[in-house]
C-alpha cells in the first residue's frame, strides 16, 4: 500500500518505484490456482488467436471457465472447446468457478493481512460536533437554506463587483479591437462592423458572466470538497422519499445548480429507471449558472440592495416548481416507493486551494465553451440581418 496525495504530488515518486518493480517481477504469479485450472487455461490459450499475449490468453481462459460470457467474444476457437474443458474440470471439483473466485480471496486475504491493521480510527471530534447542528433534524433544512442564499449573496456581491472589469476589457479587446484591426488593415465596413459588433458584441455578452458564475462555481466546489454535500444529501432525504425517490437522487439536482446538462447525466447514477426518469424530469427546474447572470441583471435593476434575495426567491421557487413536478409524476405516472438511502459521510476538512482552483476552470471553460458558442452565433446572425436592412435602404 503506497501512502498518496496527488494534488500536492505526495508519493508519485514511490508510486513509480511500485510499478517498475512489478514489471520487473510481472511473471510471479500473485493468486494460485489448482493445477487441473491452470492445465485446462493453458489448452484453451493454445487455440486462441496468436496476436494475444500468452498471459492474457491464460485470463482469458480462466475468465471462460469462471463463466464470463464477455471473454467468449475473444477466444476466437477456443471457445468450441469451453464445454469439453469444464466437463473434464467437474470430473475433479465441484464448481470450477467457485475454485477460481475462492484462490482469487485468498490472494486478497493475504495482501490484507501484510498491509492493513486492526486498529480502528476513531471518528473526528470537530466532525462529530458539527454533525449535530447541521444534521439535525430541525436544524439541518434551515442551516442547508442559509448555506445557499450564502452562495448567492457572495456569487452576486464578489461577482458584481468584479464584472464592470470584465465588462470594460471586453470591450476593450473584442470590440474596439476587432474594429480597429480592421480599420487598419482596411477592411470592408460591412467586414468590421460584423466582426466588431457580431463576433466581438457575442465574447462582450459572454465574459461579463463569467465573476458572477465563477463564484458561484467555486462555493459549489467548496462546500463539495470539504464534505458538507454529502451532508445535505442526507437533510434532503426525507424530503425526497416524500417524493418517491431516494436522498441520491438530491445530488445530481444540486450539480444543476451549475449546469443541468451534467444534471441530467448525473441521474444514470441513480438504480431504478422510474427514479432516473423523475430526476431529469425534475432537474431543468434548477437554476442553472447561466441563468444566475440574467436573475443578477434584473435583480440589481428592479431590487437594488434587496438584489440577492430576489435572486435566492427566484431560486426556491425552481425548487418549489421541481417538488410539485415530482409530486405530480409520483401520483400519476410513475408511481412507486424510493430505495433505502445508504451513504457514506467523509469527515470534515478544509479544501486545498489547488484542487478549487482547478474544479472551478474545468466548470467555467465549459460553461464559456457550451454557452458562449450558442451566445455568439445568435449575435452575429442579427448583426449579419441589420446589415442587409441597411444596405437594402441605402440603395433606395
Amino acid at each position: 500500500m503506497i501512502p498518496l496525495v496527488s494534488t500536492r504530488g505526495r508519493g508519485i515518486e514511490a508510486l513509480k518505484l511500485a510499478i517498475d518493480r512489478y514489471k520487473a517481477n510481472e511473471n510471479v504469479e500473485l493468486v494460485h490456482y489448482a493445477q487441473p485450472l491452470l492445465n485446462e487455461a493453458d489448452s484453451l490459450a493454445k487455440v486462441m488467436p496468436s496476436d494475444i499475449p500468452l498471459k492474457q490468453r491464460r485470463w482469458l481462459g480462466l475468465q471462460m471457465l469462471e463463466g464470463d460470457i464477455y471473454s467468449r467474444a475473444y477466444a476466437g476457437e477456443a471457445s468450441q472447446h469451453l464445454d469439453a474443458a469444464l466437463a473434464r474440470l467437474r470430473n475433479e471439483m465441484d464448481d470450477p468457478a467457485l475454485h477460481i473466485a475462492d484462490a482469487r480471496y485468498q490472494c486478497i486475504a493475504a495482501i490484507c493481512d501484510v498491509v492493513s491493521n486492526t486498529l480502528t480510527a476513531e471518528p473526528s471530534r470537530f466532525t462529530t460536533a458539527v454533525d449535530k447542528i447541521v444534521l439535525n433534524r430541525f436544524l439541518g433544512l434551515p442551516i442547508f437554506l442559509f448555506v445557499m442564499y450564502l452562495m448567492f449573496l457572495l456569487a452576486i456581491n464578489i461577482g458584481g463587483a468584479l464584472q464592470p472589469l470584465f465588462d470594460v476589457g471586453s470591450v476593450a479587446l473584442f470590440v474596439h479591437g476587432i474594429q480597429w484591426i480592421g480599420y487598419t488593415l482596411h477592411f470592408p465596413d460591412w467586414l468590421t462592423i460584423f466582426l466588431a459588433q457580431g463576433l466581438g458584441g457575442g465574447i462582450n455578452t459572454v465574459l461579463p458572466l463569467v465573476p458572477q458564475i465563477g463564484m458561484m462555481y467555486l462555493f459549489l466546489s467548496f462546500l463539495e470538497d470539504s464534505g458538507y454535500m454529502a451532508r445535505a444529501a442526507f437533510v434532503m432525504d426525507r424530503l425526497m422519499q416524500a417524493l418517491g425517490l431516494p436522498g441520491k437522487s438530491f445530488v445530481p439536482l444540486i450539480v444543476g445548480f451549475g449546469c443541468n446538462v451534467p444534471s441530467v447525466m448525473g441521474a444514470r447514477t441513480l438504480d431504478a429507471p422510474r427514479e432516473r426518469l423523475m430526476t431529469i424530469m425534475m432537474a431543468p427546474f434548477m437554476s442553472c449558472g447561466a441563468r444566475l447572470a440574467i436573475f443578477a441583471v434584473f435583480a440589481a435593476a428592479f431590487f437594488g440592495q434587496n438584489g440577492a434575495l430576489a435572486v435566492f426567491s427566484l431560486y426556491m421557487l425552481g425548487i418549489v416548481m421541481a417538488v410539485l413536478t415530482g409530486l405530480m409524476l409520483k401520483y400519476t405516472i410513475m408511481r412507486g416507493e424510493a430505495t433505502p438511502f445508504v451513504m457514506e459521510l467523509p469527515v470534515y476538512h478544509v479544501p486545498h486551494v489547488k484542487s478549487l482552483i482547478i474544479q472551478t476552470w474545468q466548470r467555467l471553460k465549459g460553461f464559456v465553451l457550451r454557452a458562449g458558442k450558442v451566445i455568439i452565433i445568435v449575435s452575429i446572425f442579427p448583426e449579419r440581418f441589420q446589415q442587409l436592412l441597411a444596405e437594402r435602404e441605402n440603395r433606395r
